[in-house]
C-alpha cells in the first residue's frame, strides 16, 4: 500500500472514531450515513438500511462491467461481551 492510500485509510478511520456509534445510539445511523456518503464519493450506489428500529447498515455496490460473478463482501464490528 503506497503512502498516500495509508494516509487516507487513516484518515477515514479517524473521521469514522470521531462517531460515538454505540449500538442502538443515534450516532449509529449518523455513521451509517457518513460512511454511504463517502461510497457514494467513491462511485458507488450506497444507502442505508434499517435492520431494527435504531439498528442502521451502510449498503454499497459497485456495479461491474465485465459481467462476470459478483463478490459480496460483509464487515461486522466486533462488539464487547
Amino acid at each position: 500500500m503506497n503512502r498516500d492510500y495509508a494516509k487516507r485509510a487513516l484518515d477515514f478511520l479517524a473521521d469514522m472514531i470521531r462517531f460515538k456509534s454505540y449500538s442502538g445510539t443515534p450516532a449509529e445511523g449518523e455513521l451509517a450515513r457518513f460512511v454511504v456518503e463517502r461510497m457514494q464519493r467513491l462511485g458507488l450506489e450506497a444507502f442505508t438500511q434499517e435492520v431494527k428500529p435504531r439498528r442502521m447498515n451502510a449498503i454499497g455496490i459497485w456495479h461491474g462491467t465485465g459481467g462476470g460473478k459478483s463478490l459480496l463482501f460483509k464487515g461486522l464490528p466486533r462488539e464487547s461481551a
